[in-house]
């Protein structure tokens, strides 16, 4: 009996992760069509005409102006026809770097996205699995690990660079995750039925075991995602403290920083640098 409702839960759970796999890959098309509009308004490209018409203007001009002042057309010719095709060939490249870098800003959006979606979906299918589980600690490891997903999919989502950390977890550990939970089940659906046994203690021990490492192991990729954000801050708080001993001192700089806000700040900084760089004026100017 206990075997049957569970097969009737898989059934009703297979059906929906059905339905959530075909609702993420609908989202994830449409993240990825407005990630390109977010994209290009971002990485700004010229006009493809833009590089051909500067040249003509700049051979209409030069020609114009050497032809006035010099009475030479055939000199207005090459001197524009030169620089004009110089001017075409520069701005026709400089777009062409404008594209490659769209396109590169493009294709790690929309593998971030795709990435992101895989995590959310892999989210969902825990808890699917966790709903099954019966022993309370196994069941606890399952919903963190579920939370943890979320959390690494959301910063993969603001951070494109994270991307290739967490590929792998996307493509391949999620699965093997799914697989082992899903032996756990059929395990503990099997000792339910026939009593308890070695081989059968011994697997969900094992299975355990990984899980909680997992867990354990999860926690500490999205606390790597933050790496790079704890070295600007980190960049950003150093500067910020040699500023303020800079300009305000050692004894009371507590008391002082309070007054210093958003707005002046920049002023601040701007004193700092002119009391550095006066003195050395001072002396240039009178040697």
């Amino acid at each position: 009996m206990a075997e049957n409702k569970t097969e009737i839960l898989k059934k009703k759970l297979d059906e929906e992760k059905a339905q959530r796999e075909a609702q993420a890959e609908k989202e994830a098309r449409t993240e990825a069509e407005q990630a390109k509009r977010s994209e290009e308004l971002k990485v700004r490209v010229m006009s493809e005409k833009t590089p051909m018409w500067t040249g003509v203007i700049v051979f209409i001009v030069l020609f114009c102006l050497v032809y006035w002042t010099k009475g030479n057309v055939l000199a207005g010719l090459i001197i524009g026809v030169v620089i004009g095709g110089i001017i075409w060939k520069l701005l026709g490249n400089l777009r062409l770097r404008q594209v490659e870098k769209r396109n590169e800003a493009l294709r790690n959006r929309t593998w971030a996205s795709e990435i992101a979606a895989r995590l959310y979906n892999l989210h969902d299918l825990v808890l699917d699995q966790a709903k099954l589980v019966v022993k309370p600690e196994m069941k606890e490891s399952l919903t963190s690990i579920s939370g943890t997903l979320v959390k690494i999919a959301e910063e993969v989502e603001t951070d494109e660079k994270d991307r290739n950390k967490v590929r792998k977890l996307a493509n391949y550990y999620g699965d093997m995750l799914l697989g082992l939970v899903d032996k756990y089940v059929r395990l503990q659906d099997n000792k339910d039925e026939v009593g308890s046994g070695a081989n059968i203690e011994n697997s969900m021990a094992r299975i355990e075991a990984a899980i909680q490492g997992a867990d354990v192991s999860l926690k500490k990729l999205l606390d790597s995602l933050f790496s790079d954000d704890n070295m600007v801050i980190n960049a950003e708080v150093n500067t910020l403290d040699k500023l303020m001993k800079l300009e305000l001192g050692d004894d009371d700089n507590a008391q002082k920083a309070e007054n210093i806000t958003e707005d002046n700040f920049k002023d601040v900084l701007k004193d700092v640098v002119e009391e550095f760089v006066e003195p050395e004026t001072a002396e240039e100017k009178g040697e």
